[in-house]
């Protein structure tokens, strides 16, 4: 797990360091406008964390009951999967249709893919290590 962070959180400051340049130079945005497309991002963050924290309850608790209601941590780790599909794609649409000129929307979805990725995959890791650390207090 401490791979994956490592190597999504380096994917998230390739997307930020070059994102600037990206609408600056690709799409000729005005300096002033790029700034926006960081606020876009911050709400698509917010977007997945508040659609990820009821899917991880959802699922710990489909698992907790198949357990007899042994709660354990790992039962929040299958969410994981669709963002660790779902990661690259975001990065693959920001880097090649951004580097092809198509229409900026399209870049926009793989960057929100991305952003969405990032709190889908990241809220079940947190989750895992609270249980772990703090399993008197896991519900």
């Amino acid at each position: 797990m401490a791979l994956s962070s490592r190597f999504y959180n380096s994917l998230l400051y390739v997307v930020l360091s070059t994102s600037l340049n990206t609408w600056t130079t690709a799409y000729h945005q005005y300096l002033e406008l790029t700034g926006l497309y960081y606020v876009a991002g911050t709400l698509r963050g917010i977007a997945g964390a508040l659609t990820g924290s009821p899917l991880m309850d959802y699922v710990s608790e489909e698992q907790k009951g198949q357990a007899d209601g042994a709660m354990e941590p790992e039962y929040h780790l299958p969410l994981m999967l669709p963002g660790a599909i779902k990661g690259p794609i975001g990065v693959f649409l920001y880097g090649w249709i951004a580097h092809s000129k198509i229409h900026w929307a399209v870049v926009d979805s793989g960057v929100f893919l991305f952003y969405f990725r990032k709190q889908i995959t990241g809220q079940p890791i947190h989750a895992c290590h609270r249980c772990k650390r703090f399993n008197s207090f896991a519900v």
